[in-house]
């Protein structure tokens, strides 16, 4: 027979209770749970410019400079500038010792006046003083010329570098030229004075006259060279020699830098530099001064060179010249951030590139529409640094979620 068991219906009641608690307190927490928003980050859609750049940074150079060298060896008898000094063309720069050359040229016109001397003995019929004269005029021909081929000479190294004008090379060409035809027609002044002797004679004199006088031009020459003089208008931006210092012929004496014509000078990787063309436009940024201008490349070197990166890797890279389009007054070598523009969309539809992401081979972005994430389908434009042009899909004013998490779904309360 069964036993039978009272029941306890105040402790039937007391679980059932707890029971209760157990399932209103689940079904609010999934309601709860329901209704709860999901955090965002969120930016409404505007419209400007997209740029597609390289970033880069460049050096400030000038588009002129020469490294003045000297063209006689000697002893540095006096230096006339300093790092910082502003010169002008013609200024006198550096002074050699002088002193052998002139003993030089002093004993050759001693032998030139030797041979005249011969020359007078055998032919009576030649006034001295006017032979005396013919040959003061040689040598103020030669001097003439000496001085207007030192000018042409330097004048075309100016002008290959764009300091100077075709205008003023041509005039300097010019005057060198009627100075060779002065120095030809005083020696043939000459020569017809001496005509009184026998042809042999003639040519023996003029030989021993021509070597003399090509000698006596050299060392004029040579003479001329140890002043050393500014050849363009500038800034003394290094110095090489000192007082007392032994030149040799070809050694550089300082360096002149012309500070109206500035350029900035970057090093791109190979990669880059392909997409660059003559004419982009270049954002300039002063960082010191916070300040911004633009230039254009106006140069891009057909070879790469190798670079040391501030890691030490070995990199090749391109060097390109830029042209800003203000006048710039920082000292040479400082150093600009740039961006170099190689695309620009303006005053389009644009979102950060984080709030786009791709399903298949579509992109997509999700909105937030009355409270609520809506997943979008879009087309995207140029494709910027920060920013994507956006062609259709959304429009100005529409809020796009930035970085959406894989847990964000299409319908979900967002805030």
């Amino acid at each position: 027979m069964l036993k039978k068991y009272k029941i306890n219906k105040k402790k039937l009641i007391k679980y059932g209770v707890f029971g209760l608690i157990i399932v209103l307190l689940v079904v609010a927490y999934l309601y709860s749970n329901s209704n709860k928003a999901f955090k965002v980050e969120s930016e409404a859609v505007g419209k400007g410019d997209v740029i597609n750049y390289i970033e880069a940074s460049g050096e400030l150079i000038t588009e002129n400079e020469i490294k003045l060298k000297s063209k006689v060896s000697g002893f540095v008898e006096k230096i006339n500038v300093k790092v910082g000094s502003i010169v002008k063309k013609g200024d006198i720069i550096a002074l050699l010792d002088s002193e052998n050359l002139k003993l030089e040229i002093k004993s050759i016109n001693s032998q030139i006046d030797g041979v005249n001397a011969e020359l007078l003995s055998v032919s009576k019929s030649i006034d001295k003083n006017e032979l005396s004269k013919l040959d003061s005029s040689i040598r103020i021909a030669q001097n003439n010329q000496n001085n207007y081929k030192e000018i042409y000479d330097t004048n075309k190294e100016l002008f290959e570098k764009g300091v100077i004008s075709k205008t003023e090379l041509d005039a300097s060409k010019k005057r060198f030229d009627a100075s060779v035809e002065n120095l030809k027609i005083a020696k043939n002044n000459r020569n017809i004075a001496i005509k009184g002797i026998s042809k042999e004679q003639r040519e023996q004199f003029e030989s021993r006259l021509s070597v003399l006088e090509y000698n006596l031009e050299i060392k004029e020459r040579q003479l001329m060279s140890s002043t050393v003089k500014a050849s363009m208008d500038g800034i003394i931006t290094n110095k090489f020699v000192n007082e007392g210092d032994m030149l040799l012929s070809g050694a550089p004496i300082c360096e002149i830098s012309d500070k109206n014509n500035l350029q900035i000078e970057s090093y791109v990787l190979v990669s880059d530099a392909e997409k660059i063309n003559i004419m982009d436009e270049v954002a300039i940024l002063d960082t010191d001064l916070d300040k911004e201008f633009t230039g254009k490349v106006i140069k891009k070197d057909p070879k790469a060179i190798s670079k040391i990166s501030d890691l030490g890797i070995n990199q090749k890279r391109v060097k390109i010249t830029i042209k800003p389009n203000v006048s710039i007054k920082r000292v040479l070598g400082f150093e600009f951030d740039l961006k170099i523009i190689l695309k620009r969309s303006k005053n389009v539809i644009k979102i950060k590139d984080d709030a786009i992401f791709k399903i298949g081979n579509e992109k997509y972005v999700f909105l937030i529409k009355d409270g609520f994430s809506k997943l979008t389908k879009i087309e995207t434009g140029l494709e910027g640094f920060d920013y994507v042009e956006v062609v259709s899909g959304i429009k100005e004013g529409n809020v796009v979620i930035l970085s959406p998490e894989n847990e964000l779904e299409d319908g979900m309360k967002v805030e």
